[in-house]
């Protein structure tokens, strides 16, 4: 049995290991579904994306929605790892507006971390247009009076 110097040992550092690192969800395993089989979509919801051109999701954002808002769903940190133009920001935009359409809280609500301003207003535009089908209409997306 070999046994390692101490100055290894104590060089080692634990990395926690979080559940969706351990077990990642593979999304080709999904295929794009239609508004109409997506479960527990709000009805506003689906209204706005029919309106906005948007009959079915992609593989990401079924996985997510799935993930987030599906049978068995729970509320918990997700990390989305999916090429760019695959859908990612409505992915995780649905579940965001749909959750917090439920909450009384009146300021910070969500909280989305981007890399660039670019992003920050893509991702600005995307729930711009979401949030208002399903939330009071006479609000405006951003926190008012805090």
């Amino acid at each position: 049995m070999e046994v390692e110097p101490k100055e290894q040992k104590t060089s080692r550092k634990k990395v926690a290991v979080l559940p969706w690192m351990r077990n990642p969800v593979d999304v080709s395993s999904f295929n794009k579904c239609p508004l109409t089989q997506l479960p527990f979509l709000h009805p506003r919801l689906e209204e706005a994306l029919c309106n906005g051109g948007i009959e079915s999701l992609f593989p990401v954002q079924v996985a997510v929605w799935q993930e987030t808002m599906g049978p068995g769903s729970f509320e918990r940190d997700i990390c989305v790892n999916s090429p760019t133009g695959s859908g990612k920001t409505l992915a995780y935009a649905l579940p965001i507006v749909q959750i917090l359409s439920t909450r009384a809280v009146k300021c910070l609500r969500a909280l989305v971390v981007l890399p660039t301003r670019d992003l920050a207003l893509q991702v600005l535009r995307e729930l711009g247009w979401l949030s208002p089908s399903i939330h009071n209409k006479s609000r405006k997306l951003g926190c008012q009076n805090c």
